[in-house]
């Protein structure tokens, strides 16, 4: 007997936390919604139902996320101190971190609403500048210039509403006279079981194996709908992320140890990398395609392992073509090497991605640079343009047009990191016009772990090593799987196939291929 009075204490305690989890849910929807509405006139004319349900069901996600974070520490109190029946203090804890949640929710998303009409962005590495900047001054200015009362009321009007609900609820229940029942020890084991799994789910913020993470964000083709899907928690922890790379202890130039002065004889940067071209050795293509390629370097497309197959379409292009050997990347990272070609700045130990708009595009700019000469300049990039801020990033770099997973039909899960190199290329082609003088980035990613496209269906041919023909299998020495290899195909695979319309279609164009990294 004691033990089912017992149970059912703890089968309560369950359903508080659930009570807890619905609230917190609630609370970001309304948030997300008022959100909304208070900067609706940001919002595309063409902004469609779907993608107000996209942009909520990812922000859900994200929602779950922060609510498994609260709800950890009195879930596992609940599971440590009921062995010894102090649910007394079970409820205590509880409750501090339900009214916890409710000061702290109160207070940042008020903050962060401010935020966004100053700055058009939710929270993000500038913030913490203020660590820097003088304290007193920044008090001043909030509250003679951010409607300090009319927050302040908001936020009181917000505590005193969570408090209520929790006060309210704290004797009502959910699914507890059910369960409370439960007499059998292996039908409470499973409740428990139960329990863990929707927890760790929640803070994962999916049942499926891609948890909801900042480069997932992006789901929908509204600018300003994008920037809500971010709960203030969320967009505070990779705000702070962002700063703590950006802005390192080292603040040294380990390139340059001497005084600039001393080392380059002219008043600007621009004067020292300027470079005069020696006139038009072709004809102006119409279109030109820098296809950056995921992952990709020489060594398959070198005669020693010609026999492999795997960059055979690659290598007819080069063979037809110029062909260039002795290059290095930029860094060991897809953002590094992709900035480093487009923004013409090499990579130097700062993430260039995350520096806003706050000076002019760098002259360097290859985007400035085509536009020119003539040309409507393109980005075509199979995964979200949240991934590493490439979207912003780009346009900053003079980009006219950034095309995205969004663009091509991709959903919230399209693959770890974007869509199918074949739906992206077959994206560039339907949507380019023949006629029109475009220059094109084209940022591929389907050669990058987990591998999770399915080759064999696409034909690779090497299901076991034995497959692989006897004159290079010897260099095949596990320092890659049977599937990363079928990637490395896939990838040329994908390049054949849009090689073979655009040949036709483009009859005036100059294709490059470089890979960004290896």
């Amino acid at each position: 007997m004691e033990n089912q009075k017992k149970w059912g204490r703890f089968a309560f305690e369950l359903d508080k936390l659930l009570y807890f989890w619905i609230f917190g849910i609630l609370y970001f929807l309304l948030f997300r919604i008022a959100f909304i509405f208070l900067f609706k006139n940001e919002l595309h004319p063409d902004t469609s139902i779907g993608d107000y349900a996209n942009a909520l069901f990812m922000g859900f996600k994200f929602d779950a996320t922060i609510m498994g974070y609260f709800l950890l520490v009195p879930f596992a109190i609940l599971f440590l101190f009921s062995f010894f029946n102090k649910f007394r203090l079970i409820s205590s804890i509880r409750s501090v971190f339900q009214y916890l949640f409710v000061f702290l929710s109160a207070f940042i998303c008020i903050i962060t609403l401010n935020y966004y009409w100053e700055y058009k962005s939710q929270f993000n590495s500038f913030l913490f500048l203020a660590l820097y900047e003088d304290d007193l001054s920044i008090v001043k200015t909030i509250y003679q210039y951010y409607n300090f009362y009319l927050n302040f009321l908001i936020i009181i009007l917000l505590l005193v509403a969570g408090i209520a609900f929790f006060r309210l609820t704290r004797k009502k229940r959910i699914f507890t006279g059910r369960i409370s029942k439960i007499t059998s020890i292996y039908g409470q084991i499973l409740i428990v079981l139960l329990a863990i799994g929707l927890l760790i789910s929640s803070m994962r913020g999916t049942f499926t194996n891609s948890p909801a993470k900042r480069r997932w964000a992006y789901v929908t083709k509204d600018d300003f709908l994008n920037k809500t899907i971010l709960n203030p928690y969320s967009s505070l922890r990779y705000a702070y992320a962002d700063f703590r790379e950006l802005n390192g202890e080292d603040s040294s130039n380990p390139f340059l140890k001497d005084n600039p002065d001393t080392v380059f004889k002219a008043e600007k940067v621009s004067d020292v990398i300027a470079k005069v071209s020696s006139g038009n050795t072709i004809e102006k293509p119409r279109q030109i395609f820098l296809v950056l390629m995921e992952s990709y370097d020489y060594w398959s497309m070198m005669d020693k392992y010609k026999a492999f197959g795997v960059s055979q379409n690659l290598k007819n292009i080069a063979d037809k073509g110029m062909e260039f050997t002795h290059m290095l990347p930029a860094n060991v990272s897809t953002f590094d090497a992709y900035s480093t070609l487009v923004a013409g700045v090499p990579y130097c130990g700062v993430n260039t991605s995350l520096l806003g708009t706050k000076y002019e595009p760098y002259v360097s700019s290859i985007f400035n640079q085509f536009k020119k000469m003539g040309y409507k300049t393109n980005l075509f990039y199979g995964g979200f343009i949240s991934w590493q801020n490439i979207g912003e990033f780009t346009k900053y770099q003079g980009c006219e047009n950034v095309y995205s997973a969004v663009d091509m039909g991709g959903k919230s899960e399209i693959g770890a990191w974007a869509v199918e190199d074949e739906r992206l290329f077959d994206f560039v082609l339907n949507h380019l016009d023949d006629e029109e003088y475009t220059f094109n980035v084209i940022l591929t990613s389907s050669r990058h772990a987990p591998y999770d496209i399915d080759v064999y269906a696409k034909g690779f041919p090497y299901k076991k090593v034995e497959d692989i023909p006897a004159e290079v299998r010897p260099y095949f020495d596990g320092a890659m799987s049977l599937i990363e290899l079928g990637h490395v195909w896939y990838g040329d695979y994908a390049i054949g196939k849009f090689m073979e319309k655009a040949d036709v279609k483009y009859k005036d164009a100059l294709f490059a291929f470089t890979g960004d990294h290896f």
